[in-house]
């Protein structure tokens, strides 16, 4: 039945959706946290430590909504097309920021010596 496809399908986005904005809370917050280390200082000189932060904030807004939504969708029982095909936008939308924040990520960690 399209519908349980359907059901199954938000389901899993929410919790994907959930686990990674836990992780980019949790790196928000780690970044925040240590705020003193040769490392942040290293990343504040070279003026990439606010961009950082910013994309992981973004990236967890994007998450929130996404979440928030696909609850909405479970909750109300929202199947239809018009809705699956925002909510296939929204899928792609995080793919491209959490990608955004594994590049920076990925910059940093090449900058590490």
């Amino acid at each position: 039945d399209v519908n349980d496809l359907l059901e199954k399908s938000i389901d899993s986005m929410l919790q994907v959706w959930g686990i990674l904005l836990g992780f980019m809370i949790a790196a928000d917050s780690v970044l925040l946290m240590f705020n003193d280390g040769r490392f942040i200082k290293m990343l504040k000189d070279s003026g990439h430590y606010k961009t950082i932060l910013l994309a992981f904030l973004y990236c967890c807004v994007h998450l929130l909504v996404g979440v928030i939504f696909a609850m909405f969708m479970l909750l109300y029982q929202w199947n239809s097309c018009k809705v699956f095909y925002l909510l296939c936008g929204m899928a792609a939308d995080i793919t491209v920021i959490v990608g955004e924040c594994l590049y920076f990520l990925f910059g940093i960690v090449k900058k590490i010596e």
